[in-house]
């Protein structure tokens, strides 16, 4: 063994760790929730840019919201609230955020099914 490596085991699939465990000459650590205390504690700087995040987004979906109407398309919806997030002062967004729209509500970042 030369060595070790803590990895997430509550997010790597047993199929994952088998393929680690056989190719990797060390020891593997689970961490079990560790890391997932630690997103949980938010620094006072972390949840200023949450909050202006949070205020882009809902400043973009206000300017997409008279557009959204029946026969509109999602994908144009997409481009749209993207380019109003930007306009807004977005400095990027998740790749491959889908819409989702239907007759009771908006979801954006939601996938579709």
């Amino acid at each position: 063994m030369y060595g070790v490596i803590a990895f997430e085991n509550c997010r790597m699939t047993v199929a994952d760790y088998s393929i680690y465990k056989n190719l990797l000459p060390v020891q593997l650590l689970p961490l079990d929730d560790r890391v997932e205390k630690l997103r949980e504690e938010k620094e006072p700087e972390e949840i200023m840019w949450i909050t202006q995040a949070q205020r882009i987004a809902e400043r973009a979906l206000q300017r997409l919201l008279p557009e959204i109407k029946e026969g509109a398309y999602e994908d144009e919806l997409c481009a749209k609230l993207r380019y109003y997030m930007a306009m807004e002062g977005s400095a990027g967004y998740a790749p491959g955020m889908p819409l989702i729209s239907g007759k009771k509500h908006l979801c954006p970042m939601a996938a579709g099914t």
